[in-house]
């Protein structure tokens, strides 16, 4: 009788093959040509016998059981329990352990208990997701269907960032963990998060643990829990567990020791601040903030120094943060939104997040450029609270980044940054202690100290052994060609069904949709530069007043979308008047045209353009 173990794995293999886009195809050339003659059940399944599908598959099976019955389950225990019962069996080494380099094999094995996947055993609705981060690694799983208890048994490797133990026991450096959920429209979300103390397998060289998954908008609920496997490479010389338990608390307790220092002095940093001017208590300075996991820590924390070569100039980077959806955290029952400065690593899984969020990960890629960048807080012409990017050249010239929308404004142009209250980068923190604190007004000579009050920060002990973290981003979209080719279909054919339903017909002008992709390259470009230029330009203007006949006039209407998902775009552009009243032109000789132009950036994120145009009789 197959254990619990072979069960779940020989319902996963099954599932695998039933949703393989391969075992499709060969059903449909066994089947073609041959389905006026499958009248029963009894043909249909001669015919796939003979196919070899059946056989392909209890050959796995078989293989999975076997496999099943030969290793050796070991005893799963809690991350934060006593780890005397962890397991110290050999395993096979991997292929590619270097010499002088030492490795931590990460094995995902399978979810308990998940919190917010519709209360059942398989939900075809929506794939869910671990992503881990390590160091410069980043890695995730196969998506699965949603699932209270999905199996994952995905296998990483982990460069560890030195081999000797006597280093690797003192390098604070958790393993991150976001667990995501995305639905059929292609939205993400955050389910849980769960920071991995591996330091504790440097005695045991292979241990299971249990991790619990947070709530971000709750650090106190626990929303499921994973059972991971660690295992370091190469085997034989571990520490002894006092060893380690000696150095991880001898950390504890110098942490603690100097978060309480710097408490101490910003405590009394503040109180003396508040005395320099009455109005100071009505200034936006911050100089703790929650993380993800309900703790305060210094805002200075949360920026490092980040680099990229998939992120050429600190243009690029400045558009791509912009192209990460703006969407702030809430919580259940409370209809304010919620301040949390996430990961970066959870803002990249789900490509959407509050302004600091977009206004950490844009000064972090400008401090990797070498600019002197700064998060700035202030006011925006609103009078809300607000946050942006400050860079100051070498000659004193000040430039606000706009992180959600990619725009870079000179300080004395008209903008809409009302007032600054504050600004801070990974090592300095300083707060405007000027008269005015007008955003246009303000002074940027942070050495005076008769204009700004300078925060002295200790570093935490991460950050004092970087001076630059390489950030790996994920590879650029492949293939964009043929995602704008399928996309401009999938919309002509829902344009067609917006028509015919207002009784108009659609007929469509090629001509016009390959000119309108020039003006989506110069809107782009345009956001790339950072201004407010129109993809209209005199050459555009030109082609289409030479391709449509004389007498009609031609209305267009350009618009950028951070995902393909085509009836997201639909339903966005119907919502627009502009663009409704263009799909419901009427008259004589209407032509329609669409085209949709795609520009990847890294990590996964795109900026995809899509124009809709008509040509009429004026």
């Amino acid at each position: 009788m197959a254990t619990n173990l072979e069960s779940d794995r020989i319902k996963n293999l099954i599932d695998s093959h039933i949703n393989n886009k391969d075992l499709s195809e060969v059903i449909r050339k066994v089947t073609e040509g041959k389905i006026n003659h499958l009248k029963d059940e009894e043909t249909i399944r001669e015919v796939i016998s003979s196919s070899g599908l059946i056989d392909k598959l209890s050959q796995e099976v078989k293989a999975v059981m076997q496999k099943t019955n030969d290793l050796q389950i070991p005893k799963t225990i809690p991350s934060n329990l006593n780890e005397d019962n962890a397991i110290s069996n050999n395993s096979s080494n991997p292929k590619n352990v270097r010499k002088g380099s030492r490795i931590l094999v990460v094995t995902i094995q399978k979810g308990r208990a998940l919190v917010g996947l519709n209360n059942v055993q398989q939900d075809p609705t929506c794939t869910i997701q671990i992503h881990i981060q390590f160091g410069t690694s980043r890695f995730s799983t196969v998506p699965k269907m949603g699932d209270m208890e999905p199996i994952f048994n995905d296998v990483f490797e982990l460069n560890l960032p030195a081999k000797d133990l006597g280093l690797l026991v003192d390098i604070e450096c958790p393993i991150h963990m976001v667990l995501t959920k995305k639905d059929l429209s292609g939205h993400l979300l955050t389910i849980g998060v769960a920071e991995i103390e591996w330091r504790k397998i440097l005695y045991a060289g292979r241990m299971s643990m249990l991790v619990e998954l947070k709530e971000q908008s709750h650090a106190q609920m626990t929303v499921g829990i994973i059972e991971i496997l660690l295992e370091t490479f190469p085997v034989g010389d571990n520490l002894s567990k006092d060893e380690i338990n000696f150095h991880m608390s001898r950390q504890e307790k110098s942490n603690r020791e100097m978060e309480s220092a710097f408490f101490v002095c910003a405590k009394q940093w503040w109180n003396d601040y508040l005395q320099i001017r009455s109005s100071h208590s009505t200034r936006l300075v911050k100089i703790f903030a929650n993380n993800e996991f309900g703790i305060r820590k210094p805002v200075t924390e949360y920026v490092s120094i980040l680099s990229s070569r998939l992120i050429e100039s600190p243009k690029h980077a400045s558009r791509f943060v912009s192209l990460l959806s703006y969407e702030p955290l809430t919580r259940v029952g409370d209809s304010g939104n919620l301040e949390i400065w996430q990961h970066f690593h959870t803002f990249l899984c789900v490509k959407k997040g509050d302004v600091q969020d977009h206004c950490l990960l844009l000064c972090s890629l400008l401090l990797g450029f070498h600019l002197n960048a700064f998060v700035t807080m202030g006011t925006n012409s609103s009078n809300s609270p607000h946050m942006w990017v400050t860079s100051i050249d070498l000659h004193g010239n000040v430039i606000f980044w706009e992180s959600l929308t990619g725009l870079q404004f000179n300080q004395k142009d008209k903008h809409h940054f009302r007032s600054i209250g504050c600004c801070f980068n990974d090592h300095s923190f300083y707060a405007n202690i000027q008269v005015s604190d007008a955003a246009e007004k303000v002074s940027f000579k942070l050495q005076d100290n008769s204009q700004w009050k300078f925060l002295d920060v200790v570093p935490s002990p991460s950050k004092s052994r970087k001076t630059k973290l390489d950030f790996h981003f994920a590879p650029l979209l492949q293939n964009l060609e043929q995602i704008e080719k399928e996309l401009e279909i999938e919309l002509m054919q829902a344009i067609e069904y917006f028509r015919q339903d207002r009784l108009v017909s659609c007929v469509w002008d090629e001509q016009i949709c390959q000119l309108m992709g020039q003006c989506l390259w110069a809107m782009e470009n345009s956001k790339l530069a950072g201004t407010h230029t129109s993809g209209f330009t005199e050459d555009f203007q030109t082609g289409i007043k030479r391709s449509i006949p004389e007498g009609h006039s031609f209305k267009g209407f350009p618009t950028v979308f951070n995902h393909t998902h085509s009836h997201r775009i639909m339903t966005s552009l119907t919502k627009s008047k502009t663009c409704r009243d263009i799909l419901q032109t009427k008259g004589d000789c209407v032509r329609m045209a669409v085209r949709v132009k795609i520009f990847a950036y890294c990590d996964s994120v795109l900026a995809c353009w899509v124009m809709i145009g008509a040509r009429c009789l004026s």
